[in-house]
Parts: C-alpha cells; sequence; structure tokens
C-alpha cells in the first residue's frame, strides 16, 4: 500500500511539474495561447492533490498500520538481532530500527520495525535481549514492539 501513496506523490510532483513547464512555454510564445490557461488551472491542483495525497497518505498509513497492530496482534518474545538510529527524532527521541527474530507456530520470522524508543528504555536495546512484539497472525512478519 506505501508503494501506491509514493507513486500517488512521483505522479503529482510530474503532473505540477509538466503544468509549470506548459505554462512557461505557452507564456514564451504566441500570447494568444493564453486562453487554454483554464487546463491549467485544472492540472495545477489535481497535480497539488496528488502530491499531498501521496506524502501524508504514506505517513499515516503507517501509523493506523501500527495502532493497528497494537490493538489486534498477538504477542510473543522475540530476540534482538541488532539496533542503529535512523537518524530521525521526535520529540527528541530517537527512531530506532530494530532486527528481531521469533517463533510463530514453529516457524522462524526475522523482521524489522522502526520505533521511537525513550531515553529511558534505550538500555533494554542490548543485541540478544528479549523483546516482546505484537504481530497479525494473517501477516505475521508485520510487526511493532508491545507497548505495554
Amino acid at each position: 500500500m506505501k508503494k501506491v501513496f509514493k507513486l500517488l506523490a512521483v505522479l503529482g510532483f510530474f503532473t505540477i511539474t509538466g503544468g509549470v513547464a506548459y505554462m512557461l512555454y505557452t507564456f514564451t510564445q504566441d500570447m494568444s495561447q493564453w486562453s487554454n490557461m483554464n487546463l491549467l488551472f485544472t492540472i495545477i491542483p489535481v497535480g497539488m492533490v496528488l502530491l499531498f495525497t501521496g506524502i501524508f497518505g504514506g505517513f499515516f498509513y503507517g501509523s493506523i498500520v501500527n495502532r493497528s497492530i497494537q490493538k489486534k496482534g498477538v504477542a510473543t518474545n522475540a530476540t534482538l538481532l541488532s539496533a542503529r538510529e535512523t537518524g530521525t527524532r521526535i520529540n527528541n527521541q530517537p527512531e530506532i530500527e530494530c532486527s528481531l527474530s521469533y517463533k510463530v507456530n514453529g516457524q522462524e520470522y526475522v523482521s524489522t520495525t522502526r520505533e521511537v524508543i525513550g531515553a529511558l528504555d534505550l538500555h533494554k536495546l542490548s543485541v540478544g535481549s528479549e523483546l516482546v512484539i505484537k504481530y497479525l497472525p494473517e501477516n505475521p512478519e508485520k510487526i511493532v514492539l508491545s507497548r505495554g
């Protein structure tokens, strides 16, 4: 689904760029072609809607999926294989990408998740430590760290 939002953002960007390029081309040509500007005043707002939908839709979709897993997910223990800072900070707290190994119905999975971790919880992220995660039974590869 995130690919759809990325595609919308790219499509919106190119629509806006094409509209502005056409406007500049028309401006440098015969001024009588400015009567075609009604098309432009439709294309550029459509491009903006596509661009903003792609950007913000992808952000909100990820947040909604993570909340859904927190509510409906099944808890299990996982072993931390690696953890690294992504460089993003939210409210001065680092976003950490964790690679975790866990078992669901006897099958071993290795997945990664990105989580904002509070400064008081950073000590829990040593390689080999056990963490509680949640996953959806229908898609055990999508995980989040348990919040409770």
